[in-house]
C-alpha cells in the first residue's frame, strides 16, 4: 500500500512540474505590434477546441488508455484530404491557445486543478487544428500563429468576458480583426430542462460580453468585426434515426449511438469480461475516462426515451436563444453608432441554424463532431462572414 501511495504521489508531483513548465512556456506571448496582419479570435466551447474530433478516439477506456500512454497518436496531419480545401497542405501548425489569466483563479488549488484538466484535454482529447475556427481562419488566409483560441471545454455563454479578457491580455489590449463567438450546447445542460440557462440570463450574459469587447478592446486601424454565430440545431443529434443508428465502437464492442445512449454511456455489464483481470491503474482509469456525458448533461444525454420528453422545451429554448442573439447584436450596433465607434461592427451569422448533420459528421461519442462535421460549421460560417480582413 505504501509503495502504491508513493508511486501515485510521484506521478502527481511530476504532473505538477510538467504543467508548471508547460504554462510558463506559454507566458512569453508575442505582442500584436503589427496591426496590418490578419488575425482571428475564437470564443466558445468544446467545438472550438476540436474535442473528440480525431478519428482514433472512440468511447472506450482501453482506447483512451492507449492514447494516454502514447501508443495511439491523435496528432493532426495533412493526410486528412479535407484539410487541403482550407489551404492546409502541410501538417497543420497549432493555433495559439489562450489560458486563464491570473485574475480568474481563486487560489493555488484552483490553479492546479484547472491546469491539470487543461493539460490533459490539450494533450489527449483536443485537436484544435481540426476545429471549425481553425479551418475558417486558414481558409481566409490567417496564419496559424494569428489564430487565437480562448475557448474551453464545457464553457457557457457567461464566459464571453473571461475568454475575451485572455485575448486582450495576450494582445496588449488590442482586438484582432475578427472575433467569432460560438457556444453550441452547454447552456442546455442541466439536471432538468427547467434548470438550463434562462432566456433572461442568456440575454444578460451575451450583452455583457459584447459590451465588454466594445468597451475594453482597441480595434485595429482597419476595424474589428465581432460575429455571434447562431445556435446549432443540436437536437437533431438526439432524435434523428440515421444518427441514432450510427455504427460506433464502445467498450470494446460494435454498437450504435442509440444503444450507447440507452446504456447511459455505461458498459453493458452482462457482456463484459471480469474486471478483476484489469490492472489496478486500468480499473481506476476506466472509472473516469472517457467522461460520462449522461452524468454531466442529463438533459441532452439521457436515454432517447427520456430526452424525447424534453425535446419541445429545449427546441423552444434554442429558438429563443437565436432571437435574443439577433436582438442583442442589433442593440450593440445601435449603441456603437451613437458612440461613434465606426471601427467596430457586430454581426449575427444565421447560416449555422440551417446545418443538417449526417452520421459521418458525428464523432465516436455520438455528440461531438468529426472533421467532416467541423468542416460543415466552417463552410456555413464562411458563406456569411466578411472575408476582407
Amino acid at each position: 500500500m505504501n509503495t502504491l501511495f508513493k508511486k501515485h504521489t510521484q506521478v502527481i508531483t511530476i504532473l505538477y512540474i510538467l504543467i508548471f513548465a508547460y504554462t510558463q512556456s506559454l507566458s512569453a506571448n508575442e505582442t500584436a505590434n503589427s496591426k496590418d496582419r490578419k488575425s482571428i479570435a475564437i470564443l466558445g466551447d468544446s467545438l472550438a477546441t476540436g474535442a473528440a474530433t480525431h478519428p482514433a478516439m472512440v468511447f472506450d477506456p482501453a482506447v483512451m488508455w492507449n492514447i494516454f500512454n502514447n501508443k495511439t497518436s491523435i496528432k493532426p496531419n495533412s493526410s486528412q484530404k479535407l484539410l487541403k480545401k482550407y489551404q492546409i497542405n502541410e501538417d497543420p501548425k497549432p493555433p495559439i491557445l489562450l489560458k486563464k489569466n491570473i485574475r480568474e483563479y481563486s487560489g493555488a488549488l484552483d490553479w492546479l486543478v484547472f491546469n491539470t484538466i487543461q493539460f490533459i484535454s490539450e494533450r489527449y482529447l483536443n485537436v484544435e487544428q481540426y476545429s471549425w475556427g481553425y479551418l475558417l481562419g486558414r481558409s481566409i488566409g490567417v496564419a496559424p500563429e494569428r489564430i487565437y483560441i480562448a475557448a474551453e471545454n464545457g464553457a457557457r455563454i457567461t464566459s464571453i468576458s473571461r475568454q475575451m479578457d485572455r485575448v486582450l491580455d495576450y494582445l496588449d489590449g488590442n482586438l484582432p480583426n475578427k472575433i467569432m463567438i460560438f457556444y453550441t450546447g452547454n447552456d442546455l445542460c442541466a439536471p432538468t430542462p427547467e434548470l438550463t440557462t434562462s432566456e433572461e440570463d442568456y440575454r444578460n450574459a451575451l450583452y455583457a460580453g459584447l459590451n465588454y469587447i466594445s468597451t475594453n478592446g482597441n480595434p485595429p486601424i482597419d476595424g474589428a468585426e465581432v460575429s455571434v454565430v447562431g445556435f446549432l440545431g443540436i437536437l437533431q443529434l438526439l432524435g434523428q434515426e440515421k444518427i441514432l443508428e450510427k455504427q460506433i465502437r464502445a467498450f470494446g464492442k460494435n454498437t450504435t449511438c442509440r444503444k450507447l445512449r440507452e446504456q447511459g454511456y455505461l458498459p453493458n455489464l452482462e457482456n463484459q469480461s471480469d474486471s478483476t483481470s484489469l490492472s489496478l491503474d486500468m480499473q481506476l482509469f476506466s472509472q473516469i475516462m472517457p467522461p460520462n456525458p449522461a452524468r454531466m448533461c442529463p438533459t441532452l444525454f439521457s436515454p432517447p426515451s427520456v430526452v424525447k420528453e424534453h425535446i419541445n422545451f429545449l427546441a423552444n429554448r434554442i429558438r429563443k436563444y437565436r432571437e435574443i442573439a439577433k436582438e442583442v447584436v442589433d442593440e450593440m450596433n445601435k449603441n456603437i453608432a451613437i458612440q461613434d465607434k465606426s471601427n467596430i461592427q457586430f454581426r449575427y451569422i444565421d447560416a449555422t441554424e440551417k446545418i443538417y448533420f449526417d452520421p459521418e459528421d458525428i464523432a465516436g461519442d455520438c455528440f461531438h463532431l468529426t472533421v467532416n462535421g467541423q468542416a460543415k460549421i466552417a463552410d456555413a460560417v464562411l458563406t456569411d462572414v466578411s472575408k476582407d480582413l
